[in-house]
């Protein structure tokens, strides 16, 4: 710490430490994060645009993080050579040296520029990099290097230090302080990338989880829609079956009447003759009392019955849409239908608004708001001295 309470790193300034204190990608990858994707981030920033050559995980994160850094690159090959940057991966078991074929950088020397830098991923002992680190140091013994040793260990070289980038030249040239405090930098950074990317992927599987929610209940609403057609349907053909019956029953006392009017011309001819008309009418009217009092009897019994039974099953049909009103109620009051559309309704910039109050209470929690806040001036006056400084020149 200088007197000023600004944080003093050999040559390297904060302006310099911008890009690791920069947001990660708005939609990180679905796995972890690289441990040294934010050296990776601020190393990227030190070019306009790169040509890459290399193999293995460690190259495609790289290749990866100069894309989120919206820089342009280009894969070299054979017919284009001239790279800026080599990256190997210490696990590709193609990458090791054979005493009898040679150095390990012998198939790629051809493909870099003069002022490339080489950076090697695994570079502690066991991790399958540290033959090809040795290696490198031998053949280069005065270029300018810089480690990491999160993770597996990552290192960084310079082939020709006149033409390389400043920034990467001072970061090498750091004391050993200086270089720790770096390092802690870039590792608090790779851990709050780490956690961006989790609070994604929580968050992603949290609207997941929300639309299959919206998605069931859906099915359950088209469910009982379809509960009800039935239950309308079935109430159709009841009123279907409800009108054939009173057809049958008008039927039915059309032909009665036509039975009286039998009897009543019956009636009108055997006048003619008391005595004996007056006998076979008697009986023939008991008859016909006899028929329709069992008819109507019959039909007064069909009629009690049928109705009964229309009226049992139209109550039970009722109650089955009761039960089925209910439960739709049910499933609309539950906390999770209600959860699910109060988080619908949370604007963009509310939810913005939360995620960064969480992080400031965090930081509280951490006991890392001191130290962010001095950081935060430093850079605000870092970033009004040159302002001030043109303006005393004009």
């Amino acid at each position: 710490m200088s007197d000023g309470g600004g944080l003093t790193i050999g040559a390297l300034t904060l302006a310099d430490l911008a890009p690791l204190f920069e947001d990660p990608p708005e939609a990180p990858r679905a796995r972890l994060q690289w441990p040294h994707s934010p050296f990776a981030f601020w190393l990227a920033r030190t070019r306009p645009t790169w040509r890459i050559a290399g193999t293995g995980a460690a190259f495609d994160e790289v290749c990866a993080v100069i894309v989120e850094a919206n820089l342009p690159y280009e894969r070299v090959s054979p017919a284009s050579p001239a790279a800026d940057l080599l990256v190997l991966d210490g696990s590709s078991q193609d990458e090791a040296i054979d005493p009898d074929e040679g150095p390990g950088f012998g198939r790629w020397q051809p493909l870099l520029a003069p002022d490339a830098m080489v950076l090697i991923h695994g570079i502690h002992g066991g991790c399958g990099g540290s033959r090809l680190w040795q290696q490198w140091r031998r053949d280069h013994p005065v270029s300018p290097v810089f480690t990491l040793s999160a993770g597996r260990g990552l290192g960084l070289g310079i082939m020709d230090e006149t033409s390389a980038p400043p920034r990467v030249l001072e970061l090498c040239a750091l004391s050993a302080d200086a270089a720790a405090f770096f390092q802690q930098v870039c590792a608090s950074a790779a851990a709050r990338w780490e956690a961006a990317s989790r609070e994604a992927e929580s968050q992603q599987r949290v609207a997941w989880r929300e639309r299959s929610y919206l998605r069931s209940a859906e099915r359950q609403k088209e469910g009982l829609q379809c509960a009800i057609r039935e239950v309308a349907a079935e109430r159709e053909v009841m009123d279907a079956e409800r009108s054939s019956r009173e057809a049958v029953l008008t039927a039915e006392r059309a032909r009665a009447e036509g039975l009286e009017q039998r009897v009543a011309a019956m009636e009108a001819v055997l006048t003619a003759e008391p005595a004996r008309v007056e006998a076979v009418l008697t009986a023939e009217r008991a008859r016909v009392d006899a028929v329709l009092t069992a008819e109507r009897a019959t039909m007064e019994a069909v009629l009690t019955a049928e109705r009964a039974r229309m009226e049992a099953a139209l109550s039970a049909e009722r109650a089955r849409a009761d039960g089925l009103a209910q439960r739709v109620a049910a499933m609309e009051a539950t906390n999770t239908w209600r959860a699910g559309t109060a988080l619908q309704r949370i604007p963009g910039p509310a939810r913005t608004f939360l995620r960064r109050v969480g992080q400031v209470i965090w930081w509280t929690v951490t006991g890392q708001l001191v130290r962010r806040l001095r950081a935060r001036r430093a850079s605000l006056r870092a970033a009004r001295q040159p302002a001030s400084n043109s303006g005393t020149g004009r």
